[in-house]
This record gives structure tokens, C-alpha cells and sequence, in this order.
């Protein structure tokens, strides 16, 4: 939220603006990003589950077509751990999963030589799959991983955030992302999840 704030700043107050370091951006890029967000699931017989939490990572992989505009490849996730006590010395946790793997196109509508250049948009479309996992700890006994379900279909996402340069190589910032899966399966009909991510790109 911070890095919002001093990039709206940035468009309105001139010598914020001037302070922020700007320039074209090199034709390669590497990105990772992590944050924290809400997910949804809805089953075939119409039972909804909502999580108002769970880690958001994300990893972006794109080539610049000029200065407005990038392909490439994008992964999306969200993840959550739950869990309860059943008696005294044994607990259930339950592990699901929305991800998200395709193609991106990346729109930078922003002018390199100031600070709109940092604005960018961004949509994908690819695979999406859900996962669901049960498993059973022991109090004393070693946790093992759980067998997990998963289900594929289809997912699409759309995001926009603002990148800082720091070096004249790699970027900071902030984004915010959105998923909808369509799963059609037996667990999962369909899920999505929405985050807040602090992002760093690479740039070569």
C-alpha cells in the first residue's frame, strides 16, 4: 500500500516525480513476486467455501516488445493450511490450493523517460488446477504429506501494480492480482482468489 501511495504521489507532485528514478527497460525479464490473499471455492453441488487468507506467490518470465508491451510466461498461486483438533492427541489438517501456469502479455502504458513508466497491466490465460490434501497428525509421530488431489481446467488471470527502480537493472514494487479458475471436476467446479504482492524483477 505504501509503494502505492509514493507512486500516485509520483504522478501529481513534480519533484516527487523528479526523485524517482526512471528509464527504458532492457529487453529480458525474471520476476518473483510474494503477498497475501483470499481465495473461493465452489463444488459441483453448489457448496462454497471462501478463505480469507493464504500466501500468494507468483513468478513472471518475459521478453519486451518495445517499451510498452511484454510476453512471456506467468505462474499464479495461492495456497492455505487449516487444520483442528480432533481428541486430545490427534489433529486433521486440510491443504488447498488454487495455481495457475500460461501465457501473459504485460502492457506498460506509461512513458520510460518519467514516472508513469513504472504503471503496468498485466492478463494470462493457461492452465489452472486445484489442490485438496486431508492429512492426520499423530501427537508424538512424525507429519508426513498427504496425499493431494489435484484437478485441472482452465485459468485466467489479470493484475496491475508499479515498478521502482532501484538499480538500473532490477525493480521493486507492489501488484495486485486476480485468478478464476474454471475446474468442472468432482471437488472443484470452480475457484479463485485475489492478493497484494511485493514484486522484484530482474531485468537483462
Amino acid at each position: 500500500m505504501l509503494g502505492l501511495v509514493v507512486a500516485a504521489l509520483a504522478l501529481t507532485v513534480p519533484g516527487v516525480c523528479d526523485a524517482l528514478m526512471h528509464q527504458p527497460r532492457p529487453p529480458w525479464t525474471f520476476g518473483v513476486g510474494l503477498g497475501y490473499g483470499r481465495g473461493a471455492f465452489d463444488s459441483p453441488n453448489a457448496r462454497h467455501d471462501a478463505y480469507r487468507n493464504g500466501a500468494v506467490p507468483s513468478i513472471q518470465f518475459g521478453r519486451m516488445l518495445g517499451q510498452h508491451f511484454m510476453v512471456g510466461a506467468s505462474y499464479e498461486g495461492w495456497m492455505i493450511e487449516l487444520g483442528g483438533t480432533v481428541s486430545d492427541s490427534v489433529a486433521v489438517k486440510f491443504r488447498r490450493s488454487l495455481q495457475t501456469f500460461g501465457f501473459s502479455v504485460s502492457a506498460f502504458p506509461g512513458s520510460p523517460n518519467n514516472a508513469t513508466g513504472g504503471i503496468y497491466l498485466r492478463a494470462g490465460v493457461g492452465t489452472g488446477w486445484a489442490g485438496t490434501a486431508t492429512n492426520v497428525v499423530h501427537e508424538d509421530e512424525a507429519q508426513h504429506n498427504a496425499p493431494r488431489i489435484d484437478e485441472w481446467g482452465i485459468g485466467v488471470t489479470a493484475g496491475l501494480g508499479y515498478e521502482f527502480w532501484i538499480a538500473s537493472n532490477f525493480t521493486t514494487g507492489l501488484g495486485f492480482n486476480l485468478a478464476y479458475l474454471d475446474i468442472g471436476e468432482r471437488i472443484v467446479e470452480q475457484g479463485a482468489f485475489a492478493g497484494l504482492l511485493f514484486n522484484v524483477a530482474l531485468y537483462f
